[in-house]
């Protein structure tokens, strides 16, 4: 009889531990679908936190969860114009372990943010320049012409139109209108300003678009002026 009550009892302690693990398990999982759900509707700092916490989760004992937080939480810093942080979280990631698609991303994060923050563009060009030509998308274009002007425009021709998704036309109108500028073409870099400006989210490409609309067009600030100017953060 003691012996089938210690059975009972090791068999009670075995389903709570299973019970607790698979709750553990399925709080994690909800973190990484909310964690995309935030980035798809512009909650960048949202995005951020879930992130954070998978981090800090037992997830993170996986190196390609581990990674794949760590570009997470980059990208959101990117989006938020925390440039400088962006770089430093990508830092931290040890390239040599990350599958095809997340070194892809990786890369083109890390180039794109030293665009926009005017920093090491000579890195910026070689790491746009080593992306897998067929997987190549219109912005890494975009950005590449931002490294080397000398091909802006056979580079704008091959990035006619932007994927989609507001997040992804907010990035191609902004970084198209802010090469046109540094192609003196005022003009069309106006059109893109106004199409980024309307999209409804608030990002770093989103704020900067409106902050360089004219007075009296948007929500615009001294830098409206389409003069050639550098990209600031």
């Amino acid at each position: 009889m003691c012996l089938r009550i210690r059975k009972v009892w090791w068999l009670a302690l075995l389903l709570v531990f299973l019970l607790a693990v698979l709750f553990v398990a399925l709080r994690d999982l909800r973190r990484l679908f909310h964690a995309y759900h935030f980035v798809s509707i512009g909650k960048y700092a949202e995005a951020r936190t879930e992130n954070e916490r998978l981090a800090r989760s037992w997830l993170a004992l996986l190196p390609s969860v581990r990674h794949a937080t760590r570009y997470g939480i980059a990208m959101s810093l990117h989006m938020e114009g925390k440039h400088e942080q962006a770089l430093a979280t990508l830092g931290r990631i040890d390239r040599r372990k990350v599958d095809r698609n997340l070194s892809y991303a990786i890369a083109s994060l890390e180039a794109s943010t030293l665009v926009l923050s005017e920093g090491d563009l000579s890195r910026a060009k070689d790491l746009l320049e080593s992306l897998d030509e067929a997987q190549r998308q219109p912005e890494d274009l975009l950005f590449l012409a931002h490294t080397d002007v000398a091909r802006a425009e056979e580079l704008l021709a091959r990035a006619i139109r932007p994927r989609a998704g507001a997040t992804y036309e907010a990035i191609f109108h902004t970084t198209r209108g802010l090469l046109f500028v540094k192609l003196g073409r005022a003009d069309e870099a106006m059109k893109d300003f106004e199409r980024a400006a309307a999209i409804p989210l608030s990002n770093w490409y989103t704020d900067r678009a409106r902050s360089l609309l004219p007075k009296g067009s948007g929500e615009g600030d001294p830098r409206s002026s389409l003069a050639p100017q550098t990209i600031e953060e």
